[in-house]
């Protein structure tokens, strides 16, 4: 009779320990767990499950870390941070490390220190009702609802001024003010939006998208071997299925786990170095969507 197959656990699907270049710095190891922020709002990435626990894929990445750094992953307190106050937070040693859905930007890169090897791409779109409007050139002169703290507010105010934008602290606050018809549509990107598409009725994705770019890990600056050991643990994430299976546990809609698997890293969908090459910073430009 043939032996039954083990139950796959959260930690068979994090892959093997690398071999670290440098060693946790001594302050961190003593902790004995990780100080991370990280989103509570932003499903599938980073929420809060109806046990009241911190669930998603960057919180599995935070358990990975831990797994590498302690040998257990639960060695993480978590601080739930918003687009607004994460760098605050961080600056302020309220947290060592953000894990929080932060895109990469030069401008961001001045305060804070990203992890170099970045994580997921996302690109802004926008959903609407399905009479709505179409695609981002059809947004002008409409009140769109967005997060603050974001790259969204900054690049509608760049490449977008005759739209009024209605900013919130969260995901959740902006989709309300659309969702009550305050705004014409809301304004995210496609890491979210399929999701909420998926959850709700009677609305649509836009056409096209803008601005891509990527996410990363930061710290404080000066971090030094703190980001050399947390860069290699994340290039060994990006090189396995590991996200791909967080994403199959943290998002039950196929519909939104088919959309969203073309964001994350995994083998032969390399994630670049955060570079001004990534930044969105300057792009104006509309993408026709697939």
């Amino acid at each position: 009779m043939a032996a039954s197959a083990k139950a796959e656990t959260f930690e068979s699907t994090i892959p093997a320990k690398p071999d670290f270049s440098v060693q946790l710095p001594a302050e961190a190891a003593s902790a004995g767990a990780f100080n991370i922020g990280v989103r509570c709002d932003y499903p599938p990435f980073g929420y809060i499950d109806a046990e009241g626990k911190n669930v998603g894929i960057e919180i599995d990445l935070a358990k990975a870390l831990a797994y590498y750094a302690f040998g257990d992953a639960s060695k993480v307190n978590y601080t739930c941070v918003t687009s607004a106050n994460r760098i605050p937070n961080l600056i302020t040693s309220k947290v060592d490390i953000l894990i929080a859905s932060m895109g990469y930007t030069e401008e961001r890169s001045k305060t804070v220190e990203y992890i170099p090897q970045l994580y997921y791409t996302y690109y802004i779109e926008f959903m609407t009702t399905a009479d709505g409007p179409a695609d981002f050139a059809a947004l002008k002169g409409q009140t769109v609802s967005t997060v603050m703290g974001g790259v969204y507010e900054p690049w509608f105010e760049k490449c977008m001024p005759d739209v009024n934008v209605l900013g919130f602290s969260t995901v959740d606050q902006a989709f309300e003010a659309f969702a009550q018809g305050r705004s014409i549509a809301i304004a995210h990107d496609n890491t979210v939006l399929p999701g909420i598409l998926a959850r709700t009725q009677g609305n649509k994705l836009s056409t096209d998208h803008v601005a891509p770019g990527y996410i990363g890990m930061a710290v404080r600056p000066g971090s030094g071997d703190l980001t050399t050991w947390l860069n290699e643990a994340v290039v060994a994430l990006n090189n396995s299925d590991f996200y791909v299976k967080s994403l199959a546990r943290n998002e039950s809609k196929p519909e939104a786990q088919a959309a969203l698997k073309g964001a994350l890293a995994y083998p032969g969908h390399d994630m670049p170095i955060a570079s001004a090459e990534v930044s969105p910073d300057a792009s104006c430009d509309f993408i026709p969507s697939k």
